[in-house]
């Protein structure tokens, strides 16, 4: 005869659907999860941003036009970064330092200039140093060594100081042409005699742009030779 005392109460049933909705936010936070690893994988992976080439790509010059010049004599205070010839830059090799006074520059790039090409020159100085003295001037001479173009202010010269401009500045020869570079009224006293004892004729002056801005591109379009 049974008491009841071993009876079980009867199981309680689950009405369906009830876990269908904890599963779907389940798959949904786990689908969540895999993209944003996927996205930061991306980004932590990707290759690093070149600051050294100008984009776009700047149009091929034409190698039959006249050479114009085949060497830059610079000087600067404090120095010169890069030089970008055609949009490309001129590599470390092309380039020598021929004499530094406390820091200022001397140099000679060797290249072959043709009409139609531009050049951009990015220069920098320390303001801290000399009382802010600054410097840049450039000759672009032929095989004599005589002066054939020169830093000056003219509508060949512009300067850009934007660094979000740069690279169309470089890549593109026309680009910021109506911003116009400026004479320096007291510039670095040695910057001309150093050029002036490489070059024939030289008969340029130091140019830069802002006076509160000494990290700035500079840029040459070429002309024939006179």
């Amino acid at each position: 005869m049974s008491t009841g005392f071993n009876q079980f109460p009867p199981p309680l049933h689950r009405q369906a659907g009830k876990e269908w909705p904890a599963l779907l936010f389940a798959l949904l936070g786990i689908a969540l999860a895999g993209a944003l690893t996927i996205v930061a994988l991306v980004w932590f992976l990707r290759p690093p941003a070149s600051h050294s080439a100008a984009r776009p790509t700047p149009a091929a010059t034409d190698p039959n036009a006249p050479v114009v010049a085949t060497s830059l004599y610079l000087g600067a205070d404090d120095f010169v970064v890069d030089i970008f010839h055609n949009g490309h830059r001129v590599p470390d090799e092309a380039r020598k330092m021929t004499s530094e006074v406390y820091g200022a520059i001397g140099e000679r790039t060797t290249i072959t200039v043709r009409e139609g090409d531009w050049l951009v020159f990015n220069v920098v100085n320390n303001r801290l140093r000399w009382s802010g003295a600054y410097y840049f001037g450039v000759a672009g001479a032929d095989d004599e060594n005589t002066a054939v173009f020169a830093s000056e202010v003219s509508d060949q010269w512009s300067a850009c100081e934007d660094p979000g401009d740069v690279p169309r500045f470089i890549a593109e020869p026309r680009y910021l042409a109506d911003r116009p570079v400026q004479q320096i009224e007291k510039p670095w006293s040695g910057g001309d005699k150093m050029i002036h004892s490489k070059v024939k004729g030289w008969a340029g002056y130091a140019i830069w742009g802002s006076p509160t801005n000494r990290n700035i591109w500079l840029k040459y379009q070429v002309r024939p030779a006179k």
